[in-house]
């Protein structure tokens, strides 16, 4: 309710906050209703109107802005969809023009992947080309090499056959492949002694006895008609049966008048049981004994062993008249003088020969270290090369112990062990036919470590 004379009880019952909403509220009506208008015309329109014409003027007022707002809405709506439309449109054609940019770019980045894979598979084959030039390079200068290594190898080895030989005919050979040889050479010592022509007798022969039962190596047949036994050791250790043999076969050939006398010959040591260690023949009772130092060279032999017979040939030949043989004191000194010679020329040739034979053995050693070296170094990088230049042994050696260190999928049995181990190992065809001829499968495993047949 309105009141146009006096304050309305509303007001005067309300506190002062609320109080100033009223007026507040009053105020902004009054703006919006009476705008434009002066006071005798706001006068005359609040005399002629009560509480429903304002209400009225409030309502038309309200359905003239909810008209407003509704047309502002549907305006604003409208430029809104059409903005949407715009822009929705324009974001289709940047898509559009997106998806054009990216096939275009794809399509340039196929071509020039493309161009980029052939490239890096051409740089990537020019690579692998070199590297095979390279890898044939290296193999075949390995195997020039190997191929030198084996030929100074096998020079060295007949350096080594020759020298030996050279050592052997100055000091007498020293390795036998058996008794049977050693002991020709001992015999044949005596043959080339009496065949050459003894110093005392020229006509003197000499006969094999070795093949016969009962005697000795040989029999000398001096001119005389007399016979002399000899019997040869070339052995370090002159043993008792040895001696034992010997006096048997001087008994059997003595009673059998088959010799006259005897002759024991030691070529490698002085010592001889019984007689003692001495460089001096021993004679008694037609028997001779003489040892000789393993240091002589083989001619100082044979010249000991043809003296020892020429005084034993004196001695038996003046027995009968009991005179001891007398011989100029000037002989013996240019003996000795000539064989004191003779000797240092040898030691001399020996030393010599063992330098060179010293120095020819480390070659040797080092070609061999150099040989192994690089056949570990062939294997241990995986470099096919010439069958003939592997070192087979080692080469399987190497294999086994592989094969030892491998986990394989499958147990290897005896009887299928070979396929598994080609097959897991993707061996190539060298190694494969090792696996087959060479490798056995005890040599894979122990037989404590065998696994059991049946598993």
């Amino acid at each position: 309710m309105y009141y146009l004379m006096g304050i309305p009880q509303l007001y005067l019952d309300s506190n002062e906050k609320i109080q100033h909403i009223i007026i507040n509220l009053g105020t902004t009506c009054y703006q919006k209703l009476f705008s434009g208008k002066n006071n005798d015309e706001v006068i005359a329109m609040c005399s002629k109107c009560d509480s429903k014409f304002i209400e009225e003027m409030y309502e038309k007022e309200i359905t003239f802005l909810k008209k407003r707002i509704d047309d502002n809405f549907i305006k604003h709506q409208n430029e809104m969809t059409e903005n949407t439309k715009q822009i929705i449109q324009s974001k289709q054609n940047e898509i559009n023009e997106l998806e054009t940019k990216i096939i275009i770019l794809k399509k340039d980045f196929e071509n020039t992947f493309d161009e980029k894979i052939n490239s890096e598979k051409k740089n990537m084959n020019d690579k692998l080309i070199d590297q095979q030039k390279l890898f044939q390079s290296e193999v075949s200068k390995m195997e020039n090499i190997i191929e030198n290594l084996e030929e100074k190898t096998k020079e060295l080895k007949n350096d080594k056959i020759n020298q030996q030989k050279a050592l052997d005919t100055w000091i007498g050979q020293r390795k036998f492949s058996n008794n049977t040889e050693q002991g020709n050479v001992g015999e044949k010592i005596i043959d080339d002694i009496v065949n050459l022509g003894l110093s005392f007798d020229k006509r003197a022969t000499i006969e094999d006895s070795s093949q016969v039962g009962g005697s000795g190596d040989r029999i000398i047949k001096f001119n005389t008609g007399d016979n002399c036994m000899v019997e040869v050791k070339k052995k370090g250790v002159v043993t008792k049966e040895d001696m034992d043999q010997f006096n048997s076969h001087v008994k059997k050939d003595f009673e059998e008048n088959k010799c006259q006398m005897a002759l024991f010959v030691s070529l490698e040591t002085q010592q001889i049981p019984k007689i003692g260690n001495s460089p001096i023949l021993h004679f008694e009772n037609n028997v001779g004994y003489i040892g000789l130092h393993s240091g002589l060279t083989i001619e100082e032999k044979k010249l000991r062993i043809e003296s020892a017979l020429h005084e034993m040939y004196e001695r038996y030949m003046n027995k009968e008249n009991k005179e001891e043989i007398k011989t100029d004191n000037s002989v013996y000194e240019n003996l000795l003088e000539m064989k004191i010679a003779k000797k240092e020329e040898c030691e001399n040739k020996v030393k010599k020969y063992t330098k060179k034979l010293e120095l020819s053995e480390k070659d040797f050693t080092f070609s061999k270290q150099e040989l192994n070296n690089l056949h570990k170094k062939i294997m241990n990088n995986k470099i096919v090369v010439n069958e003939k230049y592997i070192d087979e042994n080692m080469y399987i050696q190497d294999l086994i112990e592989r094969i030892k260190d491998y986990h394989f999928k499958e147990p290897l049995k005896k009887q299928t062990f070979k396929k598994i181990i080609i097959k897991e190992m993707n061996l190539n065809a060298m190694e494969s036919k090792f696996i087959n001829k060479k490798i056995k499968y005890t040599d894979i495993y122990l037989k404590s470590q065998q696994p059991d047949s049946n598993q």
